[in-house]
């Protein structure tokens, strides 16, 4: 639960948020110490030096969940498009090219971050696109990269979750078809300061409409 915003506080409630054993000292409940985790819902709270009771006003020991992020989609293609590819998504300003001949930045993002299921890791999303060619006729591939290194891990084991939902629009990225039918597993692979994964999805050539969008991770 969550600690009151205003009004009455005492040191039980505390207690009964975050833990401890009587007798209460306010100053087992510094930020980062063995009982006041660091997230965004202890954010007031101090570290160190002057504690207060008025400081855990709104705190919650529970961790934020943010699932969503959103922004705007732009149309982006390899500068040589001999194989007929369409891709819809969006870039940081300064993310790396991770192909050859794929532009960047393209499109933006009003917000590029999302949690873990538990809200403990908070994971910064570099760039992603939804893509059709004639190389996969038919099918669909969606490439997607965090800041950070993450190479060998699955979508699953670097942000707990399964798959992205991008204007309506899903796609899970856990595994991956290729144009002969064989399924795999798909991993990250790092490059410079980010790391990228492709899930490819026969018989679907579905991409999120061009503009503002929002998503989320699931």
């Amino acid at each position: 639960m969550t600690l009151p915003s205003s009004g009455a506080l005492s040191l039980s409630q505390i207690q009964s948020e975050f833990g401890g054993s009587n007798p209460i000292s306010l100053s087992e409940y510094y930020r980062g110490g063995g009982l006041v985790p660091v997230h965004g819902n202890t954010g007031n709270i101090a570290s160190s030096g002057l504690i207060s009771v008025s400081q855990f006003y709104g705190q919650s020991a529970q961790s934020p969940i943010d699932s969503s992020f959103s922004g705007t989609l732009a149309n982006t293609q390899p500068a040589l498009n001999k194989y007929g590819v369409a891709r819809h998504g969006a870039s940081r300003s300064n993310s790396p090219v991770l192909f050859t001949n794929t532009p960047t930045p393209y499109g933006s993002f009003t917000d590029n971050t999302f949690t873990n299921p538990s809200g403990t890791t908070t994971l910064t999303i570099d760039q992603f696109w939804f893509q059709t060619d004639t190389i996969f006729p038919n099918g669909r591939t969606v490439t997607f990269s965090l800041v950070g290194n993450y190479t060998g891990q699955t979508w699953a084991q670097a942000t707990g979750r399964t798959g992205i939902t991008v204007s309506g629009v899903s796609n899970n990225m856990t595994t991956s078809t290729d144009i002969i039918g064989n399924t795999s597993t798909p991993t990250f692979s790092v490059q410079g300061s980010v790391s990228y994964i492709s899930s490819s999805s026969p018989n679907n050539t579905t991409k999120p409409s061009l503009g503002a969008f929002s998503a989320s991770v699931y």
